[in-house]
């Protein structure tokens, strides 16, 4: 199977998590049965909560922090998607790291993700 990087659900609902674009359309378009082609055991809404996290960062870090505190919000009521390994305690982590940046109202860079 040969990947189209530009109009490929899966590739831009990546990038979209990790650019920390707000173009929800690009998230909704990944479907489950596209992740389980390139895994099994994925589902679309494990995708949300390091798209999620992403945002509320980078709007921590431009001051925008009522906002960001929404997308910790949201982050977490996807948490239910995440698996009990590492990957998802990273993201649990990360997401309590901004979250106490974000009660600080700090914009610097947080030490893990600079």
């Amino acid at each position: 199977m040969t990947t189209d990087f530009t109009t490929d659900a899966i590739t831009r609902a990546v990038t979209l998590g990790r650019d920390g674009d707000p173009d929800a359309a690009r998230a909704d378009a990944l479907t489950n049965d596209r992740v389980r082609q390139h895994h099994a055991g994925l589902v679309v809404r494990g995708f949300y909560p390091s798209l999620h996290l992403n945002l509320a960062d980078n709007l921590r870090r431009l001051g925008s922090f009522d906002q960001a505190r929404e997308h910790l919000d949201a982050a977490g009521r996807y948490f239910d998607a995440l698996g009990d390994d590492g990957y998802g305690a990273m993201i649990r982590t990360a997401v309590d790291e901004v979250g106490v940046a974000v009660t600080e109202r700090s914009v610097e860079p947080r030490p893990s993700h600079p």
